[in-house]
C-alpha cells in the first residue's frame, strides 16, 4: 500500500537511510580531512624552517667554539624527539679539536607566544675524553640514515640527508680519529700521585 505521497513506505525507508548514510560519510570525511591537515601542519616544518635554523645553528656553533678549538668536520643534521611530538627539528653535528657538537634549534611551538624572543637553540657537548661511540645507523627500515651517538644514558640519532652523507662520514672518521688520539694521551700520560 502506497502512503499519501504515492511510494511505498520500504522505498521512503531505504531513501532515508541512504540520505543518513551519505550526511554520516561526508561529515566523517570532513572531521578527516581537518585532522589530516592539522596533523601535516604540526609535523611538517614551515616553509624555510630549515634554512633559518641551520644558519641561527651555524652562528651559534661559532658563539660555542673555545680559543683554539677548530672545526675538523660537519654536517647538517635533523632530529625527531618525541618531546617535539616527533616534528623534526634542523642543525649541524661537527667534529672539533676537542670535541662532537650538536647544535639545532627546536621546531616552531604549536602554541606561539604573543611575543617572539630570540631563538632558541639546543646544544649538546660531548667531550673525546667521555665515554660515547659515534656510528653509521639506518632508521625506518632503511629509508633513512644517520649518524647515532651512544653514550651510557642513551642514543642520539642525528638523521642525515643523502646529499649530506659524505660530510656525514667525514664528521664520523674526524671524531673516531680524534677520540683515539685524546685516550692515547691519556693511556700514556704519566700518573700524577707520588
Amino acid at each position: 500500500m502506497a502512503d499519501s505521497m504515492g511510494s511505498p513506505p520500504d522505498a521512503r525507508a531505504r531513501k532515508s537511510l541512504v540520505t543518513r548514510i551519505l550526511v554520516a560519510l561526508t561529515s566523517s570525511s570532513a572531521l578527516v580531512g581537518v585532522a589530516v591537515v592539522v596533523g601535516a601542519a604540526a609535523i611538517v616544518p614551515p616553509i624555510g624552517a630549515r634554512r633559518i635554523a641551520r644558519a641561527s645553528a651555524e652562528r651559534e656553533l661559532r658563539a660555542h667554539l673555545a680559543v683554539g678549538e677548530h672545526v675538523f668536520a660537519s654536517t647538517l643534521a635533523s632530529q625527531r624527539r618525541w618531546t617535539d611530538m616527533y616534528r623534526e627539528s634542523f642543525g649541524v653535528v661537527v667534529a672539533t679539536t676537542t670535541r662532537v657538537l650538536h647544535v639545532s634549534m627546536p621546531p616552531t611551538p604549536l602554541l606561539r607566544p604573543l611575543e617572539d624572543g630570540p631563538d632558541e637553540l639546543t646544544v649538546e657537548s660531548f667531550s673525546y675524553a667521555d665515554d660515547f661511540t659515534l656510528a653509521p645507523r639506518t632508521l625506518l627500515g632503511g629509508r633513512l640514515r644517520a649518524l647515532t651517538l651512544q653514550t651510557s644514558t642513551g642514543a642520539i640519532d642525528f638523521i642525515i640527508d643523502d646529499r649530506e652523507w659524505s660530510d656525514a662520514l667525514r664528521v664520523l672518521s674526524a671524531a673516531t680519529a680524534a677520540r683515539g688520539d685524546a685516550h692515547s694521551l691519556v693511556r700514556t700520560r704519566p700518573d700524577s700521585t707520588p
